[in-house]
């Protein structure tokens, strides 16, 4: 019986389409397992649409054979990309492999690990035997969809192995990821750090001693070939600690490495030992600022801690050291200000602050925010701030219009000074399309100031006589009037 007579199929259905599915019954069956088994999303669809349910059906082929089902689609029988539609081809690829990823999160959540591991080694392997790192150079990339399904299945493997106590299935993980590891495009390539993956999987699911060996081999292979290590390094210290191994003669090896040494210098925070942390954070430091300051984070990171210690201590005197030289070095600097308020005499205050000022170049946001400001106002030293702010500067306009709230609990005349003063200088100076979004920002501002009103009619009525041969400019500034004419 024909597929169409069989299901009584309306009117309305496009006769193309019935066309192209006038199959015998058999053979359109064929071809819709074939495509389910190639296109989980269609096969999801199909079952929802039939039973009335999102969860995926059990197909014939094997997760295994449907990932690599979808592969071929995508290369040649030699691995070779298809030339056409290159990028298109590799997204729709992409996109069937988060199906698959996607049920595999599913499955591990269900705890059932057999089929996220099949599903996270068939894209390993599958991606090792189609991708060749002949054909793909130019796209190895960590922001390619295929760079990054391959992460991700990595990531659910991991997470399978986290969670899963099945030996057998762990020890079939371990076994295929080796034979995986000794594909072309894992060995070497920028599409991920094969090796170092596979360390984090060792330390969970090998024997101690195996996954300590495995640790060692690919950190002296990386060491040789001048790869970076710390990570290694630092995976290796949580592997011995938790195994309560000894791991102080790891630290004292790599303990040139920046991130080694904060490592070591968290667990003597941990555990209390302070005068040990002291000396460690301040070796780093030395040889940082030896080093040029390369390393700025650690250095402010260090610095930080040390500082943590010394206000644990009650050491004022070094805790006024050290923040008064992350005050300097950060290029945040309240949260360091208010730390010397605290702990600095407040008989030399002032006298220390000025000091502190100089020392230091502040720089607006393009808010207009600027810590300067905030200081001169939390000190409540308004003329120190108002001296300030009569000096032309690029950004003094910003600083006014952000800070207006404040300034006028001081002198409203003043900031209406300035601003008046401002807003002459940039129509002089800056006519052009930036400008009138700029005026219109700064008359709302003045206009909530008491006088505002007027300050603005007046500004307005100068800028139409002193521009009136600007024709475009006469027009804007009329919309401007409409606006506060009527105010």
């Amino acid at each position: 019986m024909d597929r169409v007579e069989a299901h009584n199929f309306s009117k309305d259905v496009d006769e193309t389409l019935l066309q192209l599915i006038d199959l015998p019954y058999d053979d359109l069956i064929a071809f819709l397992e074939d495509y389910a088994n190639s296109h989980p999303e269609f096969c999801a669809a199909l079952h929802q649409r039939l039973h009335g349910s999102d969860e995926p059906p059990v197909l014939k082929k094997s997760f295994s054979e449907q990932i690599d089902i979808a592969f071929r689609k995508y290369y040649y029988p030699s691995a070779e990309l298809i030339v056409t539609d290159d990028s298109l081809r590799m997204n729709e690829l992409s996109s069937q492999l988060q199906v698959f990823l996607q049920h595999a999160l599913e499955a591990v959540s269900c705890k059932n690990y057999e089929d996220a591991a099949s599903i996270g080694l068939a894209i390993l392997r599958s991606a090792g035997n189609y991708w060749v790192n002949d054909t793909l150079e130019t796209y190895y990339d960590e922001e390619f969809p295929l760079a990054c399904d391959c992460q991700d299945a990595a990531n659910l493997l991991l997470e399978v192995c986290k969670q899963c106590k099945q030996v057998s299935l762990l020890q079939q993980i371990w076994a295929e990821l080796l034979l995986v590891a000794d594909l072309e495009l894992f060995r070497g390539s920028s599409v991920m750090d094969f090796s170092e993956f596979l360390a984090h999987v060792a330390v969970l699911i090998l024997p101690f001693d195996e996954a300590l060996s495995y640790l060692n081999r690919i950190i002296d292979q990386k060491a040789e070939s001048g790869i970076a290590v710390s990570p290694l390094v630092l995976l290796k210290l949580e592997f011995l600690k938790q195994n309560k191994a000894d791991f102080l003669s790891v630290c004292w090896k790599y303990i040139h490495f920046p991130r080694v040494r904060e490592w070591y210098v968290d667990w003597l925070l941990k555990n209390s030992r302070f005068e040990d942390a002291l000396r460690i954070l301040s070796e780093g430091i030395s040889l940082i600022k030896d080093d040029g300051f390369r390393s700025r984070a650690y250095l402010l990171s260090w610095l930080k801690k040390k500082m943590s210690i010394y206000e644990t201590q009650k050491n004022s005197a070094c805790v006024i050291e050290v923040a008064h030289e992350l005050f300097v070095l950060s290029e945040e600097k309240l949260p360091y200000y208010r730390i010397l308020k605290k702990w600095v005499d407040g008989t030399v205050w002032d006298n220390f602050l000025a000091g502190l000022l100089k020392e230091v170049t502040f720089s607006t946001d393009i808010r207009g925010r600027n810590e300067l400001v905030e200081i001169y106002l939390e000190e409540k030293k308004y003329p120190a701030l108002f001296q300030m702010l009569s000096v032309h500067t690029p950004d003094r306009l910003m600083i006014l219009l952000y800070y207006v709230s404040f300034l006028q609990k001081y002198s409203t005349a003043e900031l209406l000074r300035f601003l008046q003063e401002e807003l002459r200088y940039v129509v002089e100076e800056k006519y052009g399309a930036n400008l009138f979004p700029l005026l219109r920002t700064a008359f709302r501002t003045i206009s909530t100031l008491p006088g505002g009103f007027e300050v603005i009619h007046a500004l307005l009525s100068e800028f139409e006589w002193k521009y009136r041969g600007r024709a475009s400019f006469i027009l804007e500034l009329k919309d401007l009037r409409d606006v506060y004419l009527e105010k």
